[in-house]
């Protein structure tokens, strides 16, 4: 048959018939395997960097001052760049617009907690000197040192983004209604609600680092060549140090601290119920997308902010309160976390 020929042409015209293979769907069993092995990794990962930091801690491989210096330079020198490529390299105009709309629910969130935290004062009676304490613990989590971290472990580095608007909204919170309430347990009254100083507190390195990025991708300005390996080196210790961090935390906790007092309890049912159920039930009202769901219940679950203690010892509150309130949810975060992953991933794949 001559190959140009109209019959030849009709056969060249027919499509092939190939024969696929049925797909087979997965049962219900073997998803829910697939599950826990993916949140199993990704929580080893976390334990296992984390017991590094605890035995290096208790081998006296880490003293004191290189634990006090770690969050230091984490918050000033590694986590910024990291946060200002990651910034450049994941967004476009279109995807700002969403991301700012979603800055809504954490705020929310927070404030809800903050409220429930101000009515359990009452309802509870919580003691005069540790009011402040129970309310700043109650809607604050720590955000910078452990969020990150723990959040790209679970989801990976498009989680970043998220993160750093719930970090915004947690540090508008605690720098300003925070250390108003823990500065009036102590010896701050004269401590104003709003000023310069807390101003300078909010837009500390690493959200500066953050408005940087953006700013950058409003401006449709790449980062130099160079930059760009600069800021991914150093911000590929981003993970790893924090998590160390989290071990080296957790290897200072005694047991003896560990007492069943009502008001701690309260403090851990805030924590780890109240606070994500608020992002749950908010985000009925403020639609966002899943991954921003998955990061804001996350974050919201995740252990009280280490500053609590600080600025408690700093305006003569009680400090071993604060103290033993930051160690028992920095603790808990051994069961919480995986919990909470198992969750999200059974109800939100």
């Amino acid at each position: 048959m001559h190959r140009y020929s109209p019959a030849a042409k009709a056969i060249d015209k027919q499509e092939p018939s190939y024969h696929y293979p049925p797909v087979r769907r997965l049962s219900v069993g073997q998803e829910a395997l697939v599950v826990l092995s993916n949140v199993f990794s990704a929580v080893a990962m976390v334990c296992c960097i984390a017991s590094l930091g605890f035995f290096l801690k208790r081998r006296n491989w880490v003293h004191e001052a290189t634990a006090q210096a770690l969050p230091k330079f984490m918050t000033n020198i590694v986590v910024p760049p990291f946060l200002l490529r990651n910034v450049t390299q994941t967004f476009s105009h279109d995807q700002l617009d969403v991301l700012f709309a979603g800055s809504l629910l954490p705020i929310l969130s927070i404030l809800s907690c903050f409220g429930v935290a101000l009515a359990g004062t009452y309802i509870f009676r919580i003691a005069a000197g540790r009011r402040g304490v129970f309310k700043a613990a109650f809607a604050s989590s720590n955000s910078i040192n452990m969020g990150l971290p723990i959040n790209i472990a679970l989801f990976g580095e498009g989680a970043v983004q998220y993160v750093m608007l719930y970090i915004f909204a947690n540090s508008i919170f605690f720098w300003s209604l925070g250390n108003y309430c823990i500065a009036h347990d102590g010896d701050g009254r004269d401590v104003k609600l709003f000023s310069l100083k807390t101003v300078k507190q909010i837009f500390f390195p690493p959200f500066s680092g953050f408005l940087i990025g953006v700013l950058l991708v409003v401006l449709d300005i790449p980062l130099p060549a160079f930059l760009d390996k600069t800021f991914k080196y150093v911000g590929d210790m981003t993970v790893g140090l924090g998590i160390i961090y989290l071990g080296i935390l957790l290897s200072d906790v005694k047991l003896k601290d560990f007492t069943p007092e009502r008001d701690t309890v309260l403090v851990m049912i805030g924590r780890f119920i109240i606070s994500p159920l608020a992002i749950v039930v908010l985000a009925y009202v403020i639609p966002v997308p899943n991954m921003m769901l998955k990061v804001f219940i996350v974050h919201s679950s995740l252990p009280v902010m280490l500053n609590v203690a600080v600025l408690t010892a700093y305006y003569r509150g009680d400090a071993k309160y604060a103290a033993v309130l930051v160690s028992a949810s920095t603790v808990m975060t051994i069961v919480t976390v995986p919990l909470v992953a198992l969750l999200i991933a059974f109800c939100l794949p």
